[in-house]
């Protein structure tokens, strides 16, 4: 089985009688599960799905078929003749004691004794653990974390980037996206020379964090962001300087 998936087997209920099953799915804050149901033998039997042990609160319930049936949350059927109680619950819905269950009660209307096999589909799995939720894992290590496959936020193109990937129509660092200061007129910065005698010290540029910030981690994408656009911004007015002093000097040697 894999992780989003759960089997069990049914204790075996007699003919012309009932049994509840209690599906312990653990504790999910959401849980979008197919649930499949499946008689060991011809006949009809029909079920009732419960979120309380006492078997009160139905959630849904479906007519007697002699076959398997699915019931999906996300298309609110039990295949096409499920009805569903209470005004649309649905099971997010588990016992109020919060011990993460749910509840079928399956009559046997078959003439022989059978079992029934349950199996639990997860689609799209929240689980919950010490405060922490996690997407396609019952163990997230972080306030959200998602296992499986990448996040995809938006439309952006280029689709899911794979697992442990975020794709993004646009991103902000706490709405900052640009760094307008650099020719600003009281923006300071070292001279081409100055500049030339803190790199060869430091072994970085005076406008991008070194290699002890970077061993500290925790730098956030905006202050990336920020410091090259900073740096390139300054590039470009020794870029613009040193145009000047070329031309004054093929101006001299043009006289």
């Amino acid at each position: 089985m894999s992780l989003n998936t759960k089997s069990f087997t049914s204790s075996t209920i007699t003919a012309n009688s009932s049994g509840i099953e209690t599906l312990a799915v653990g504790p999910l804050t959401l849980l979008l599960a197919k649930i499949k149901i499946t008689p060991s033998s011809d006949g009809n039997w029909y079920a009732e799905i419960y979120y309380d042990s006492a078997c009160t609160g139905v959630i849904a319930y479906r007519t007697p078929v002699s076959s398997s049936v699915y019931y999906d949350p996300k298309m609110k059927n039990f295949d096409d003749t499920f009805e569903e109680a209470g005004g649309g619950r649905g099971l997010p819905y588990v016992d109020s004691a919060g011990s993460g269950n749910v509840y079928i009660k399956i009559y046997n209307q078959s003439a022989t004794d059978r079992t029934f096999t349950i199996v639990l589909d997860y689609v799209g799995l929240v689980s919950e653990k010490n405060g922490k939720y996690g997407l396609g894992t019952d163990d997230p290590q972080a306030l959200f974390h998602v296992v499986g496959g990448g996040i995809l936020v938006g439309s952006p193109t280029g689709g899911d980037k794979g697992a442990g990937t975020i794709n993004a129509v646009a991103v902000y660092d706490d709405n900052v996206l640009l760094t307008d200061f650099v020719f600003e007129k009281d923006y300071e910065f070292l001279s081409i020379d100055g500049m030339e005698a803190f790199y060869s010290k430091y072994k970085h540029l005076p406008t991008i964090s070194g290699r002890k910030e970077w061993e500290k981690g925790k730098f956030s994408l905006g202050r990336i962001v920020n410091e090259i656009w900073e740096t390139v911004e300054v590039q470009a007015i020794y870029i613009a300087q040193l145009n000047r002093r070329i031309r004054e000097l093929e101006c001299r040697l043009a006289r």
